[in-house]
């Protein structure tokens, strides 16, 4: 085989590869599991690593985001800064938090949105030591901006 012809296969491998990486599905993928990584912290963690942590997780939400949470003895609705203060609160005054996604399915609408649904199990543990758990369903819906970036529009968990 020629060298050219290796070079051009080479090429073409590394194209499709990073057609596939930035497609919108692996995107959203990753910024689902990205959301995921931000709520999850421990106590040990620096200041600094939960500052990024809540940065991130910002970045995550659009600007018009809703937020319905329906669980066992907790029902509320947050807008995209109350769900930012709640999550820093969460990041500095919890001792610890873990949430893990499963069965994640993801379809796209008609419109420029796709809606992610999964179980989600989540558990905190307060600085006193007292813990939390809940599993519930969540559906995200994501929005793609003008910049072509896809941003948490709608977040609905219930409770199983």
């Amino acid at each position: 085989m020629k060298k050219i012809h290796i070079i051009l296969i080479i090429f073409a491998l590394n194209t499709a590869g990073l057609i596939w990486w930035f497609s919108d599905t692996q995107v959203i993928k990753r910024q689902t599991k990205a959301l995921t990584e931000c709520i999850t912290t421990s106590s040990s963690a620096p200041q600094t690593t939960k500052a990024l942590k809540n940065q991130k997780f910002i970045a995550l939400l659009a600007e018009d985001l809703h937020c319905s949470v329906q669980i066992k003895d907790y029902s509320y609705e947050f807008d995209r800064d109350d769900l930012a203060a709640a999550h820093l609160a969460l990041l500095n005054y919890g001792e610890s938090s873990t949430a893990e996604a499963s069965d994640i399915s993801l379809t796209f609408n008609s419109d420029d949105t796709a809606t992610v649904t999964a179980y989600l199990n989540l558990a905190v543990t307060e600085k006193g030591g007292k813990s939390h758990s809940e599993s519930s369903h969540a559906e995200l819906i994501w929005k793609e901006t003008e910049q072509n970036k896809w941003r948490i529009q709608k977040i609905t968990l219930k409770g199983q």
